[in-house]
């Protein structure tokens, strides 16, 4: 049987060894010993002695051989091309993508007899196109193959299309709030990400400064009003200087588009401050406090006779007993313009300070301050010691028919 790109080869055995026989093949056939393709093929062998007086000489033999035809199962052939999801213009690399259609599947060798009508050749720009196929039964190689019976959803004539890319419009006017890792270019404008084969941006501050994009692209970091400028490169539609709509808006419009983009700061509400217990400082009074404390520093400072003493502390920094401080909220540089609260009726950035005095060291009072029962659920009543001596008096610490102690029932 035929098979693409095998070559039979015909021989004769049996013939070794057998002393003053010669053997060989008529000048005219000798090809016919090798086939490639289906066929019959006819070889006349041709013998001799050596010595015809004592031997006779065997007469020629003529023998056919063939090689049949080879008949493929074509149900698997298709077009490379599916009508539910066409082709789709696009740019790579600065060139348009070509596109052309042709049958997959083929068995080897089957592709050499095919004959392509029509739209044959590749194209780039958007529109429709029609491309037939034919067998080409007057090739000398249409002998290899059996009959050839293509699956019954494959046409011989094909309606093929280039669809224009179509980009949906982003929305026009666009409201956000500051965060710190900005907004980045394609989440405003849904462009495809090689929107730069297709589109020149121009983007705008609320100055009209032109911000030059990083890297190909932008980043919307602070408060601003920005403008997104779009607009088709030239050739890509009908309506800037191109023959086709090779790439248009989803709703058919060709001309220039503008996103405006505003950015607003982000604010929090802070009703007040909450004095602190004992030598801790004032606390903020707000919803947001540790959302808060990612954009502002704690700034706070002792103060004696109305006057801030030394440096700031830190918010986290240890503070005396019944000490006078003030405590403020003072943004944090690098989010300067774009974090505010709302604070005693005004937008700030640094808020008024707020004083506030901690409470006396409860191990420096007398021992009647000192004692205390406890409060609520406590079992116990806890203090630091600071290191400093404490002189008990024991006759001062509690009336024993108020607090006895405990009896043998009491013990567990």
């Amino acid at each position: 049987m035929w098979a693409y790109g095998v070559s039979h080869t015909l021989s004769l055995i049996g013939s070794e060894g057998i002393e003053g026989l010669t053997i060989g093949y008529s000048a005219d056939t000798e090809a016919n010993l090798t086939g490639e393709n289906a066929g019959e093929y006819k070889v006349i062998v041709e013998f001799s002695v050596i010595d015809s007086a004592n031997w006779n000489t065997p007469e020629n033999i003529e023998f056919v051989w063939n090689i049949t035809p080879y008949t493929p199962d074509l149900s698997g052939v298709t077009w490379n091309y599916n009508t539910e999801s066409p082709f789709v213009f696009g740019i790579e690399n600065g060139k348009a993508k070509e596109y052309g259609v042709y049958l997959v599947g083929l068995p080897e060798g089957l592709e050499e007899l095919v004959i392509y009508g029509e739209d044959t050749g590749r194209y780039s720009d958007a529109g429709s196109h029609i491309t037939t196929f034919a067998i080409d039964e007057d090739s000398e190689l249409r002998g290899n193959f059996g009959e050839l019976v293509f699956g019954s959803g494959l046409d011989t004539r094909l309606v093929w299309e280039i669809k224009s890319l179509t980009v949906e419009k982003p929305e026009q006017k666009q409201n956000k709030v500051f965060r710190p890792e900005g907004y980045t270019f394609s989440e405003i404008t849904n462009l495809p990400s090689d929107w730069e084969q297709y589109f020149e941006v121009t983007v705008l501050d609320a100055a009209d400064n032109n911000i030059a994009s990083e890297n190909g692209t932008w980043k919307f970091l602070n408060v601003d009003q920005y403008r997104i400028q779009m607009r088709f490169k030239t050739g890509m539609n009908t309506a800037n200087g191109g023959t086709t709509d090779n790439v248009k808006w989803s709703d058919n419009g060709r001309g220039a588009y503008q996103v405006t983009l505003k950015v607003e700061r982000l604010i929090f509400d802070v009703n007040g401050w909450i004095d602190g217990t004992e030598n801790m400082r004032a606390t903020l009074d707000s919803d947001s406090v540790s959302e808060i404390e990612k954009y502002f520093d704690y700034v706070i400072y002792k103060r004696e006779g109305g006057e801030n003493v030394g440096d700031a502390l830190a918010g986290n920094a240890t503070l005396e007993y019944d000490t006078d401080y003030i405590i403020y909220l003072r943004l944090k540089s690098e989010y300067v313009g774009n974090v505010a609260v709302n604070y005693n009726g005004d937008t700030v950035e640094e808020t008024a300070p707020y004083a506030f005095k901690t409470e006396a060291d409860p191990l420096t009072n007398p021992p009647e301050y000192f004692y205390r029962k406890p409060v609520g659920n406590e079992l116990t009543v806890s203090y630091e010691y600071t290191g400093e001596v404490i002189n008990f008096e024991f006759g001062d610490w509690f009336v024993a028919e108020e607090y006895p102690p405990p009896s043998i029932s009491d013990s567990p």
